[in-house]
């Protein structure tokens, strides 16, 4: 999953900056999103995820007219936001809302599936409804580091961060967790982690500290100087600080 250069500059070609919006995702995870699209080339992508339609035009733009878009979202798009057009996305979004894991996909080939989860859910309980659904291509927006973020995510998994988790009652705070998961955590921690193939967190475009609600975060990162004179690539060095780890994993399915 390394890139490039010229891997940038062929998603600057097609990215809307007009659709981001504060709280969005910027163009920095955005990239990814694109990068590993281009990489993967699914016949379906489903995004749980929408809000203003800013995803799903990059998904489109990425994968061309004839693959499958899937749409999820609880709330419906803003006027001011962008719906495809094209009869090959579906949408399930506002009154019509259906979650992932009961989003029915039988007529598909799930080898031939990529999930894109933005939606602030528990990422134990979409990996496992993933495996579920045989799905093994999966990219997480904010898969935030120990100490950080509002959900239980990946590095929270890996580094027994339960600063979300009411340890008693075993729940995420304000989430629909899978409980039975922290009956027996070692052991399905194990098992899930065995699951995983390939775990890639892509880097921050431009060295910066990540600015969250529990302060300020160290990342990784392509280039160290904010003034390397690449102009073209001022958009990630304005969102630098908004970015928010996005992860590919890959799952062995059995």
């Amino acid at each position: 999953m390394d890139f490039t250069e010229n891997d940038l500059n062929l998603f600057l070609k097609i990215y809307n900056e007009k659709l981001y919006v504060p709280g969005s995702m910027c163009s920095v995870d955005m990239f990814s999103l694109h990068f590993a699209l281009k990489k993967i080339k699914p016949k379906v992508v489903i995004e749980s995820g929408v809000w203003h339609g800013a995803s799903t035009e990059l998904i489109r733009k990425t994968v061309g007219p004839d693959v499958t878009i899937i749409s999820l979202d609880p709330m419906e798009i803003p006027q001011s936001g962008w719906k495809d057009t094209n009869s090959n996305t579906l949408y399930y979004t506002g009154k019509n809302f259906v979650d992932f894991k009961d989003i029915n996909l039988d007529k598909y080939n799930s080898e031939e599936i990529f999930a894109y989860f933005d939606d602030h859910q528990n990422i134990i309980s979409r990996i496992v409804q993933c495996r579920e659904k045989k799905i093994k291509h999966l990219l997480f927006n904010d898969n935030y580091p120990k100490n950080c973020g509002s959900h239980f995510t990946f590095e929270h998994l890996l580094n027994d961060d339960f600063r979300n988790i009411n340890t008693d009652a075993r729940e995420i705070k304000n989430i629909n967790i899978n409980k039975d998961f922290f009956k027996n955590y070692s052991e399905n921690k194990r098992n899930l982690l065995s699951s995983v193939k390939q775990y890639h967190i892509f880097p921050n475009i431009y060295k910066t500290k990540i600015k969250t609600g529990e302060g300020f975060f160290d990342c990784n990162y392509k280039y160290s100087e904010m003034n390397d004179g690449k102009n073209n690539f001022n958009i990630f060095k304005k969102h630098a600080v908004s970015y928010r780890w996005n992860t590919y994993i890959e799952l062995e399915i059995v």
